[in-house]
């Protein structure tokens, strides 16, 4: 071997290491970027109040399952992907600072109903279904129409307002936010269904078992069952501090057929079988389409706030 040949061979293997030196660099520098990257998911998926036990930069188990939390909420592709684009999508995410959580969790005037922040989405909701007095406030100033609940004694005071029908429900929408100068609408089924869960996979959101006493419908084993609705708060809340997610009175939700007049109502009621308020009850066949026009002693509803 010539001594050109062997300086050739020496300046080949020094390129090949030098190339080599370059890719390890290369697949470090992706590494680092990639763990920073579930780093900042982390800590915008913490400030939207979903859990990722560590921000570490590590795609653990609970971070993955914090993403597709995110991802159903969004109802997205379920996938549990880190991506420069689910990055981007959670920064946009509107921030409540804690001084806006507290407001939202406060009435903004005597009658309005209290708020609840509702975790990993940008809505509060009223914490209890809109009561009689609530209702009477938007009614004594000539907005909301005269409700027959309270002369039969079981929709007046702190109970909820009944017979009042979708229609009904827009007027007192429209007064509370003129009112407060806030947006309030009804729930989507999704943002109902969502909020009522807690963040359980329970059957009820208190565990799988219907129990004593811990909602108002036909077989809770409370005073009220199958006799009349109970007075907001009889029963414990949630997770998310919401109360009568399951029973008590249906619930009118934003959800709507386009091809007749007909809108979905969610939880059952205190006449329901406790069946028909299971978190993961859902038959279209049975009572939960039902006409914007219709009354009933047995419906109400809750509201939303988006800003």
């Amino acid at each position: 071997m010539t001594k050109a040949t062997s300086l050739a061979n020496i300046e080949k293997q020094q390129e090949q290491i030098t190339n080599t030196i370059a890719q390890i660099n290369d697949q470090q520098q992706k590494e680092r970027e990639l763990r920073q990257l579930v780093k900042n998911i982390q800590q915008e998926l913490k400030r939207l109040k979903y859990s990722t036990l560590k921000i570490n930069g590590s795609q653990n188990l609970a971070t993955i399952k914090a993403i597709k939390a995110y991802q159903q909420a969004k109802e997205q592709i379920v996938n549990g992907y880190v991506s420069v684009d689910l990055y981007a999508q959670l920064q946009a995410e509107q921030k409540w600072p804690e001084s806006a959580v507290i407001a939202a969790q406060l009435p903004l005037c005597t009658d309005c109903p209290e708020m609840v922040r509702i975790p990993g989405k940008n809505i509060a909701m009223s914490a209890t279904e809109i009561t009689y007095n609530q209702w009477q406030a938007c009614e004594n100033e000539g907005i909301c129409s005269d409700s027959p609940s309270a002369k039969n004694n079981w929709g007046n005071g702190n109970r909820p307002v009944t017979f009042v029908n979708w229609d009904d429900t827009q007027q007192y929408i429209k007064w509370l936010s003129k009112k407060t100068g806030k947006n309030y609408r009804l729930p989507t089924e999704n943002e109902w269904q969502y909020a009522a869960k807690g963040g359980s996979k329970q059957t009820y959101s208190w565990g799988n078992e219907i129990g004593v006493n811990k909602a108002n419908c036909k077989g809770c084993n409370s005073q009220w069952d199958d006799s009349k609705t109970a007075p907001v708060k009889s029963f414990s809340p949630n997770a998310y501090g919401l109360y009568d997610m399951s029973g008590n009175v249906w619930e009118w939700t934003n959800t709507c057929l386009s091809y007749m007049p007909d809108c979905i109502i969610k939880g059952g009621a205190y006449n329901s079988k406790h069946q028909l308020i299971k978190l993961t009850y859902k038959d279209v066949d049975k009572n939960q389409e039902i006409s914007k026009y219709e009354k009933a002693i047995n419906i109400g509803f809750r509201v939303i706030r988006t800003n």
